[in-house]
């Protein structure tokens, strides 16, 4: 057979002309029909000699030839020959290609998740932010506004690019880049402001604008859009919650917990308040937040050997 499933990389289609003798451990290679483990198998190279040989009635001499048998997978134990004819027919090959979608779906899901993850890493409760932004707002209108930044970002990348650049060559921009509103100045929000502070002023600006242009890049294909509605989602959210704040302290305080009313009265307003931000606006500060995020340092985290 000449293609196999990489059960340790999510269901990796490989070609066994890609792998070699350690690809079986390493990969842990099965077949795409059965499912059970497979090896690679050598190709093998002999040279059939010259000889004469008869067409037509007349002798004419055949030159030697180098033949080539390919790399291919193979059962163990003698098993799945029943398999191995399967891989030679139509509807073997179009199975293939269908377990080689559902695997790169897959990928794509796991390259979004990391990168939700990294976005989320600084940002406390970012889960439950999205969770509540997705009921606040709708999955509708999530998709909506991630559909609108895909289509400026698909129109016109270029400004977008200038921006995310002036961003982070301004320190003042990067540093404070409006984390919190006054009414959610807390002591643990301020230290985390200071922290980030603390980051943007040692961190490799040249490394971390090349990072957040390609980041930008992705979220402005089909593919990114599954991470581009969580942040969307998160920062409805966020600026939800603290619009929510402001009109707390204009009415005197948080209401009693078991006042519902006055509760539905101040989320409903904040998300109205939300949802009357110009959509530009939303889009800068979404870059803000992209930019803000600390991608220099999760990727290098994600990329150091763990401690033993």
């Amino acid at each position: 057979m000449r293609h196999a499933l990489a059960m340790y990389r999510g269901g990796f289609v490989v070609d066994a002309q890609d792998c070699d003798y350690d690809s079986a451990r390493l990969l842990g290679l099965t077949c795409p029909f059965c499912k059970e483990a497979v090896y690679v198998r050598a190709g093998t190279s002999y040279v059939r000699p010259a000889k004469q040989v008869s067409r037509g009635g007349n002798i004419v001499d055949q030159e030697a030839k180098l033949v080539e048998s390919p790399q291919t997978f193979c059962h163990y134990e003698g098993k799945g020959q029943e398999c191995e004819y399967r891989s030679t027919t139509t509807v073997g090959q179009q199975d293939i290609e269908r377990l080689e979608i559902e695997a790169r779906n897959q990928r794509l899901d796991l390259y979004n998740q990391h990168l939700w993850s990294m976005y989320a890493a600084i940002r406390p409760k970012a889960d439950k932010f999205v969770s509540d932004g997705r009921k606040a707002f709708r999955d509708r209108y999530i998709e909506k506004k991630a559909r609108s930044i895909q289509a400026d970002l698909n129109e016109d990348l270029e400004p977008f690019m200038q921006s995310i650049e002036q961003l982070v060559k301004s320190d003042s921009s990067v540093k404070d880049s409006g984390l919190f509103s006054e009414a959610m100045l807390t002591d643990e929000n301020l230290a985390r402001e200071a922290d980030q502070k603390r980051y943007f002023s040692a961190v490799d600006k040249g490394l971390h604008l090349l990072i957040c242009k390609e980041i930008v890049a992705f979220l402005s294909t089909r593919t990114g859009r599954y991470a581009l509605k969580k942040m969307v989602a998160y920062q409805l959210e966020l600026y939800a919650a603290t619009s929510a704040c402001e009109i707390e302290a204009e009415m005197g305080g948080r209401p009693h917990p078991h006042n519902i009313e006055a509760i539905r009265y101040i989320n409903r307003q904040a998300s109205e308040e939300v949802k009357g931000m110009p959509d530009d606006l939303f889009k800068q500060c979404l870059l803000v937040a992209i930019v803000g995020t600390r991608w220099v340092e999760q990727i290098r985290d994600r990329l150091s050997p763990p401690d033993r």
